[in-house]
């Protein structure tokens, strides 16, 4: 296979008889390497390529760069020598408002104040973009979290400064994997979330460090640990998806690895439903929850990716209402045939056939969209009837593909609704819905 021809002045592809980009004007022909300088071809902390100079001021010079850890586009806005603007006064803003701009991360790299910035598109130019400095006003940032009784043997300290930069205030979660922390940026001042990989039944905590119980566990975590930088790497590519998480940056520290998000305000759906006790979401509630979920699948369909792990408890709502989906940890492309590290982790009431089938043989195969899809099916059988799905087991050993419905569900405006969800969740995988837009259609034609 022919390896594709990359500009290494912005990092998009070139046509193999051009030596000149068309998006960046850069000459393919110049290219240098040189380490820990602020020019062309430079690697930056073992982290950033420097491609071309994208724009330059009195103030700051920004870099078109390629961010290694987090294997996405990016640019660097480097603050001179002699500037004092915070870097948590920057506001970079698109003129037209047709360029989607993330602030990422900020901090001091080779002594100059630098932010790491994401645009939705990499083709822009210099006049499209703005550089403000004082917009923001007063910020909101939350500085305590409550955590009660939370046995506080494995998790790190309150005020514990991560990377330099991300104060934890607490814990916002722990599971099998790893522990989730709220914290507060202090470059940016502003929450973000950190996920710590911590898995439980092969490390404990000595200080701030992660060590491994005995030597029968290296290699489990060592596995782990590279599925973990996976599942960073694939959130990434979403930092511009409506409804997926926002990773902003990733570092190894401790002995172990950390993911940074935006910190999302709101519940999870799972917690929602433990809430509603005897109280059914109506029709329109359903669509509001499940027509972002699966726009967000679509977008990781088309790249070939699956969640594997739609459950509730990956829901979350905002509390402006927004819908945003979580938790890329099983998370894979659909052409790896590799055993994931998560497939023998799997949720019962929500984990199609084929992934039992792939935790059974120990060899992946049969997920596809499919998959994703039986467990949207799963989910938002829960939602209409405040149950679980039938378990898959006893359905397989049954024998019988068809689920039965409690009469009192089978009111008009939720009966189609209900054929929906056990459609999604058909055994066989081939008669089961496939894509995630057919089943947006399905939904459309309910409305």
């Amino acid at each position: 296979m022919e390896k594709t021809k990359i500009c290494m002045g912005c990092f998009e592809e070139l046509p193999d008889d051009a030596t000149v980009c068309s998006i960046c004007g850069f000459d393919n022909k110049t290219i240098k390497r040189e380490v820990q300088k602020w020019c062309q071809g430079a690697v930056i902390e073992k982290r950033w390529l420097l491609g071309c100079r994208f724009s330059q001021s009195d103030t700051y010079t920004i870099w078109r760069a390629w961010d290694s850890v987090l294997e996405i586009k990016c640019f660097l806005l480097v603050l001179n020598d002699d500037s004092d603007m915070a870097l948590s006064d920057i506001a970079v803003l698109s003129k037209e408002n047709d360029i989607d701009f993330k602030i990422l991360s900020a901090g001091i790299v080779l002594d100059r104040k630098v932010l790491c910035i994401s645009a939705d598109r990499t083709d822009i130019k210099e006049d499209e973009l703005c550089i403000k400095e004082n917009v923001w006003g007063e910020k909101d940032i939350i500085s305590h979290i409550d955590n009660g009784n939370t046995d506080k043997n494995d998790i790190l300290p309150a005020d514990t400064l991560l990377n330099d930069r991300y104060q934890i205030l607490g814990i916002v979660g722990i599971g099998g994997f790893g522990i989730t922390y709220l914290a507060k940026d202090i470059n940016l001042l502003r929450n973000v979330a950190v996920k710590e990989y911590f898995p439980k039944q092969w490390v404990q905590r000595e200080q701030n460090y992660v060590s491994i119980r005995h030597s029968g566990m290296v290699e489990p975590f060592k596995y782990g640990l590279k599925s973990f930088v996976s599942e960073i790497k694939m959130t990434a590519k979403f930092i511009h998806t409506e409804n997926i998480v926002t990773v902003t940056d990733a570092f190894f520290e401790n002995d172990t690895a950390y993911m940074v998000m935006e910190y999302i305000q709101g519940e999870s759906i799972g917690r929602e439903l433990r809430k509603r006790k005897n109280k059914l979401y109506d029709t329109q509630e359903i669509k509001e929850i499940f027509v972002p979920v699966l726009k967000a699948l679509s977008n990781m369909h088309e790249r070939k990716m699956i969640h594997c792990d739609i459950s509730p408890a990956n829901i979350i709502r905002k509390k402006n209402g927004e819908i945003v989906l979580i938790d890329m940890g099983a998370a894979k492309y659909i052409y790896d045939k590799k055993m994931t590290f998560t497939a023998s982790f799997l949720k019962p009431d929500y984990a199609a056939p084929e992934q039992y089938q792939t935790a059974k043989s120990g060899k992946a195969g049969n997920e596809g969209t499919w998959t994703d899809i039986y467990a949207v099916g799963a989910t938002m059988y829960h939602c209409l009837t405040l149950e679980k799905a039938p378990d898959v087991i006893k359905r397989l050993e049954s024998g019988t593909d068809k689920i039965k419905v409690e009469h009192r569900f089978k009111l008009r405006d939720r009966k189609k609704w209900i054929k929906l969800a056990c459609d999604c969740m058909e055994l066989d995988r081939t008669k089961r819905i496939q894509e995630s837009y057919t089943v947006l259609e399905r939904i459309d034609e309910l409305s």
